[in-house]
């Protein structure tokens, strides 16, 4: 369902979709009622029908924005040099960045898939794919030109991919490691998990320093 227009509900639309997010986090997709919803968000609930016909187009609203924002902001960043060491190292940089920014959109798209019909869980699922398929790319070509020792590019993505997105499970800014340690520290860990050389894979900029 589209969203209302105008700037009085691009704002109410933003303000439910991030009480929303906080709510499912906190409390899980099926125990937040879309009058609950409507109290947090300061309005009457028969409103909330005028954004999303019902709470699954919702959940499907948040989600795939979730991935759509996460692709794009990758397509941004991802380096033109080709080489796969520089490749794989930004895209550790860009997807521990993306999700530890946005702790709550990750956990409700990681738990909440469950809660999709069929055809929309198709959908993300396709999405996910396309996102991972760009991992799998940069595995592929590293260990076509002998950069990285990686066996089973597919197997690798998804290890990779678990472990970068867990860091939203551990990780608090105000505890002992910012988030430039932690990434650091990830990148490392990856790095080795493919057999690619660290420092190879770092801008001079960065090495410099």
């Amino acid at each position: 369902m589209a969203r209302t227009a105008g700037s009085d509900g691009e704002k109410t639309d933003a303000a439910l979709r991030e009480a929303a997010l906080n709510l499912i986090a906190r409390y899980g997709y099926e125990a937040m009622s879309m009058r609950r919803l409507a109290q947090e968000v300061g309005v009457q609930a028969a409103a909330l029908y005028r954004y999303y016909a019902t709470k699954e187009d919702l959940l499907f609203s948040l989600l795939t924005e979730h991935m759509q924002n996460l692709a794009d902001a990758w397509d941004a960043t991802k380096p033109a040099d080709s080489n796969p060491r520089k490749q794989l190292a930004e895209f550790v940089r860009h997807h521990v960045a993306y999700h530890v920014a946005r702790r709550h959109s990750t956990h409700v798209s990681n738990m909440e898939l469950r809660s999709l019909s069929p055809e929309k869980l198709t959908h993300v699922l396709k999405m996910r794919n396309a996102y991972e398929k760009e991992l799998r790319q940069i595995l592929r070509a590293g260990a076509e030109a002998g950069m990285f020792d990686v066996e089973d590019p597919g197997l690798t993505a998804m290890a990779i991919i678990q472990m970068l997105t867990g860091v939203i499970v551990w990780f608090r800014p105000d505890e002992r490691l910012s988030v430039e340690e932690v990434t650091k520290n990830y990148l490392q860990m990856t790095m080795r998990l493919v057999g690619a050389d660290m420092q190879a894979a770092q801008p001079a900029a960065r090495r410099a320093g």
